[in-house]
């Protein structure tokens, strides 16, 4: 049975690609395996399918605040943008991609609830076919699965989302360390989160040395639930020029938080200040 679905996600726009006198760009995920409640009971996504429906997503329209009356698109005045850029990351087996809102068609308030956070909430729009097979997905319980999906558009800045923030929605970067603190290899650099990044006040973030000469940094932030008060360590960073590897690396920051809680104290830290980059100090000379 063919029908046509709803899945819900969240922005979260921290990163912002573009934004010019034309256009508002800002990273999204659209889309991810999960369990999901509609009127009909719980539909799992499977990756697999998603996966196989990532290109549809490509140049998909936008819609804004809701979705068409008519449910999918059939109205030039109900687009607002175009999705650009999809493809599924098998990291977290989602579909990503860019929101290109056409600053013209838009209205001004709007976008700037999209820019500064209130706007969250995206939902995608698609067509699937109904397989009333039950089953268990990560301990979740569903009564169908949702396949052969083809993406018709996506509502952005909606109510309510179905797959919340930091799962889906804008902000690529913080859903991946939300979803996991998976260690990250950068060109120049190893990734060691300790904290999950959505925990911060994304303005609050910044980086400090630990130990220069062996190349280790820390980001550190201020907390969204005490923004007045202590910075915290969100990650690690190793150069790669000082022969870290994700291994060594790893092992660093595993002695380190066992004998520390990943806080930097006082409001404006420093290496040589703050009681949490001192005993970090101490595990470098054990």
């Amino acid at each position: 049975m063919r029908k046509i679905g709803i899945s819900l996600a969240e922005v979260d726009a921290t990163k912002i690609v573009e934004d010019s006198e034309e256009f508002l760009v800002v990273p999204a995920t659209i889309a991810r395996e999960g369990v999901f409640p509609y009127p009909e009971g719980k539909a799992y996504k499977p990756a697999a399918e998603l996966k196989e429906a990532a290109w549809t997503a490509e140049g998909a329209w936008i819609t804004v605040e809701k979705h068409p009356d008519t449910i999918v698109v059939t109205a030039r005045t109900d687009i607002k943008g175009k999705v650009e850029g999809a493809k599924f990351c098998d990291k977290i087996n989602a579909i990503q991609g860019n929101l290109r809102f056409f600053k013209a068609k838009c209205n001004a308030t709007f976008l700037d609830e999209i820019k500064t956070g209130k706007r969250k909430d995206v939902s995608l729009g698609f067509f699937y076919d109904f397989d009333a097979t039950p089953g268990k997905w990560d301990d979740q319980a569903y009564d169908f699965v949702q396949r052969n999906i083809l993406i018709d558009h996506v509502a952005a800045g909606v109510p309510v989302g179905r797959c919340r923030s930091p799962y889906c929605g804008i902000a690529v970067d913080q859903l991946i360390r939300k979803v996991a603190l998976d260690p990250e290899e950068t060109e120049a650099f190893i990734h060691i989160p300790v904290r999950d990044a959505g925990d911060f006040v994304q303005e609050s973030f910044r980086t400090i040395d630990i130990d220069a000469d062996k190349g280790i940094k820390a980001v550190i932030g201020k907390l969204g639930s005490d923004p007045e008060g202590s910075t915290h360590i969100q990650k690690f960073l190793f150069d790669k020029s000082k022969d870290w590897t994700i291994e060594k690396a790893q092992a660093w920051v595993d002695q380190y938080k066992k004998s520390a809680d990943a806080e930097v104290c006082g409001t404006e830290a420093s290496a040589d200040a703050c009681c949490e980059i001192e005993r970090a100090r101490r595990l470098l000379e054990s």
